[in-house]
């Protein structure tokens, strides 16, 4: 009978112990946000640079001077982020949270927290797929004109100007945004999914309107394409006979340039992924897009970069960026991609 006593008091007090252990740590993730740390979730939580084409620029603050940006850069609260002409950059802000500014933009990087995030787009376009990792987190897009409280995933702002008046074309691929103009904010507008509004200065949101065809299927390559692993080069002038790994002699200028890239990063692994247009069996493209890989892997090693600093993956055409039902569409699917292993 003792020894069943005390091996009760044992029990109750080993679940005491842990009752307050659950307690305590669910008013630390609560008060502290100590999931960031602990959640396999988020361990991708550092904002990055994932793709840079063309001029592109960042700096930490007003009184800063601008750095040309590049793949693997960190982004941090009140950096700004610019593009010129003919440029686009990538930025990795969450996990699963990506946008992707376009030329002539100007981004500053308001408010990011576990919880939330605010970005303000002074100039230019904007296009993301956005993810909530907890109901209560705040993630908010500015505007000259607009202020949207993002609860869809796939969205895209354009800022133009007519004249002298300037408005922001807001489109909505999925779920539901809350969009106001801060000079009126007492009439949000809730867009949902496949709808766009305008809102310029002065005047409420435009009723939503439905996307046409055509600008469904330009926001949604646009947002597809936005990398979330980081990416050196994105090329389809590496040109191969058809339906061969025969590369061509046109590719010679853009493998040296990729070649030489490569170096430049100190010894980083890079993985070289082969996309082909959809075309043919699944299979077939499949297996061509990993010899094609394999020939480029081939030819950077005979070129003096390091064998085991390469891997290679082929998709065939599992992961377009373009429309196959056009030669043009199918010559931008047929490329060949250089990502940083992370």
């Amino acid at each position: 009978m003792p020894v069943n006593k005390r091996n009760l008091i044992i029990i109750l007090s080993a679940a005491a112990l842990v009752i307050a252990i659950c307690v305590t740590g669910m008013i630390m993730l609560q008060n502290r946000e100590m999931l960031i740390v602990r959640s396999p979730l988020l361990f991708r939580q550092t904002p990055i640079i994932t793709f840079v084409e063309g001029e592109c620029f960042y700096r930490e603050n007003d009184n800063s001077d601008w750095l040309e940006a590049e793949a693997g850069s960190k982004i941090k609260l009140g950096f700004q982020v610019k593009t010129q002409r003919s440029s686009k950059i990538d930025i990795r802000l969450h996990k699963d949270t990506v946008v992707r500014i376009t030329e002539n933009s100007l981004l500053t990087i308001n408010d990011l927290t576990l919880k939330t995030l605010s970005l303000n787009l002074e100039k230019g376009q904007l296009y993301g797929r956005f993810h909530r990792i907890f109901k209560d987190q705040s993630l908010n897009i500015r505007t000259p004109t607009t202020i949207a409280a993002v609860r869809g995933t796939k969205l895209a702002f354009e800022i133009k100007e007519s004249g002298s008046s300037m408005y922001t074309d807001v489109f909505s691929l999925d779920g539901i945004t809350e969009i106001i103009n801060p000079e009126l904010p007492e009439k949000p507008l809730l867009l949902s999914l496949q709808r766009k509004t305008r809102v310029s200065a002065g005047n409420q949101p435009t009723t939503p309107a439905e996307l046409d065809d055509k600008e469904i299927d330009r926001l949604t390559k646009i947002i597809n394409a936005i990398n979330e692993d980081q990416v050196l080069l994105i090329t389809n002038q590496i040109q191969f006979a058809p339906n061969t790994a025969e590369m061509t002699s046109e590719a010679i200028p853009e493998l040296e340039k990729a070649a030489s890239l490569i170096k430049s990063q100190r010894k980083k692994s890079i993985l070289i992924t082969g996309h082909t247009a959809a075309v043919g069996t699944p299979d077939a493209m499949y297996r061509l897009s990993i010899d094609r890989a394999l020939a480029v892997k081939n030819y950077l090693v005979e070129n003096g970069i390091n064998e085991s600093s390469l891997e290679i993956v082929g998709f065939g055409g599992e992961k377009p960026i373009a429309d196959n039902d056009t030669p043009e569409g199918r010559a931008l699917n047929r490329r060949v991609e250089f990502h940083f292993n992370e």
